[in-house]
């Protein structure tokens, strides 16, 4: 095996893992200039952006709401109760959201 790849091998000693108590890390928000599909991947963030629709999936187990801002348009999706109701999301129909989650 070349050196390069054995320095890339992962060798897993346990199966044992816990995860810490600390805040959240601050949300980068996003620029209208920056092309979401290129410069962003896995990374906690902050948009703002217009509500222009909502509507709960095929699978009846997400609400998904379509946000707009300057140059750029994403898909929020929100988890939905049992027999979710999106018609209280229509009252969101022109709000500005401010919505921070991972992409």
């Amino acid at each position: 095996m070349p050196e390069t790849m054995a320095r890339l091998l992962t060798v897993v000693y346990s199966n044992d893992w816990s995860v810490g108590n600390a805040a959240m890390p601050d949300a980068r928000r996003i620029n209208p200039s920056e092309r979401f599909a290129n410069e962003i991947d896995c990374e906690w963030l902050e948009l703002v952006g217009v509500v222009r629709r909502s509507v709960l999936n095929a699978a009846q187990d997400h609400f998904q709401i379509d946000v707009t801002g300057q140059g750029w348009r994403a898909r929020v999706f929100l988890p939905a109760p049992v027999g979710g109701d999106p018609s209280f999301l229509n009252q969101m129909i022109d709000a500005r959201v401010t919505d921070q989650s991972a992409a």
